[in-house]
């Protein structure tokens, strides 16, 4: 098994609370029956899934993910009975795949702030979206302080990391969602994370950041003071930017 192979596999065990994520923002969108959804940064399906079970046999979900080795336990996840959803490998600023005003519901699970370049990320989901359609959208509203500070204790490759980040606050996002014509609403949450012990939380954030963060970069007289502070269960919390959109008619 490839070291990315590896990470996906990973990734597809232990983001639960990705899911939980989704979960509720699935239940604030109002996704119902007979909706054709986008799941943008889907990962490795478990959400797109999820979706799949709610539009029913009318419905359809589409996946998109950059990540070639989550899209392919996507597919591999998807029961022969399920018929209404399809995985591609793709990028959410050029979804050519994806034909125009389609697609009822844009919904992103906590991707977006992996994209730089939001407006054209957003310009595609316009592009995409019907009419009437909804765009909804959830990511990190910052790094938290303390993946910040476990993520920099790996060193360069870390410190690399960390500028793949691109997290906005309220209004930087409020306003891009406006340049781009959606008619918003935007929400600063918190949240917490919970992990069983530093094991699980450290496969989870090398799962989740693609195996870019890797904790056999972190010093060991560093590891073993992160071992004295947390000897059991680590917790912590943060924000998320939460964005429920209607797509504002040009005339």
């Amino acid at each position: 098994m490839n070291d990315m192979k590896r990470v996906a596999d990973k990734y597809a065990q232990t983001s639960t609370w990705q899911f939980q994520r989704g979960q509720e923002l699935i239940e604030l969108v109002g996704i119902k029956a007979g909706d054709t959804v986008l799941d943008i940064g889907c990962g490795t399906g478990e959400l797109s899934l999820y979706i799949a079970k709610i539009v029913g046999p009318t419905g359809k979900v589409i996946g998109i993910d950059t990540d070639v080795d989550r899209i392919y336990i996507a597919l591999s996840s998807v029961p022969q009975s399920v018929e209404n959803v399809t995985f591609i490998e793709g990028n959410a600023t050029k979804m050519d795949a994806i034909a125009e005003k389609s697609i009822d519901v844009v919904f992103s699970n906590y991707a977006f702030h992996w994209i730089q370049n939001k407006d054209l990320a957003l310009a595609e989901a316009y592009r995409c979206l019907k009419d009437n359609g909804v765009l909804a959208i959830e990511l990190l509203g910052e790094l938290v302080p303390f993946l910040q500070t476990i993520t920099e204790l790996s060193g360069v490759d870390g410190f690399k990391l960390l500028q793949k980040f691109h997290c906005l606050n309220v209004n930087q996002w409020q306003r891009i969602l406006d340049r781009n014509n959606f008619i918003s609403n935007v929400s600063w949450p918190s949240f917490d994370y919970h992990f069983e012990n530093l094991h699980s939380f450290f496969a989870w954030w090398e799962a989740t950041t693609h195996g870019e963060f890797s904790v056999n970069n972190i010093p060991n007289y560093a590891l073993h003071e992160l071992v004295i502070l947390y000897p059991k269960q680590v917790t912590f919390s943060g924000h998320s930017c939460l964005s429920i959109n209607k797509k504002s008619i040009l005339v």
